[in-house]
């Protein structure tokens, strides 16, 4: 879902229509994303916490 809403994100038109397919698709990819997060789904791997290797505390 992450990476289907980054390339989704990235996706450039030259005309108008293209633009706003664009967006919609970017749109309708977030939706799904939001509605995994908010039933519970674990967060995407880029937005994980790193484990701190030294355990020095969280700032």
């Amino acid at each position: 879902m992450y990476d289907t809403l980054s390339d989704a994100l990235k996706e450039r038109g030259g005309s108008p229509a293209q633009r706003a397919r664009a967006q919609d698709n970017a749109d309708a990819a977030f939706s799904v994303l939001d509605m995994w997060l908010r039933s519970g789904g674990e967060l995407p791997a880029p937005w994980r916490p790193r484990p701190n290797p030294g355990g020095g505390g969280e700032r």
